[in-house]
């Protein structure tokens, strides 16, 4: 995810929350900051990290250790 693009929804969703917020509709400004924090925290990534037992590294099989090759 391209970090400019990142700052623009971000501003954009700050604006958007701070113009609810002035209408008195809390119940949009509370999701709009909670897209917000979605946002920062990583929410709408597909990164995924994968350990092995315990948090340790994972084992690397091959098709030949599989079969005993």
């Amino acid at each position: 995810m391209n970090r400019r693009n990142r700052a623009v929804r971000l501003r954009t969703l700050q604006r958007m929350a701070e113009k609810a917020e002035t209408m008195g509709n809390t119940v949009l400004a509370k999701g709009l900051l909670e897209q917000a924090a979605k946002e920062v925290g990583n929410a709408y990534t597909n990164r995924r990290e994968l350990s092995g037992p315990k948090g340790g590294p994972m084992q690397v099989r091959t098709l030949a250790d599989f079969y005993g090759g």
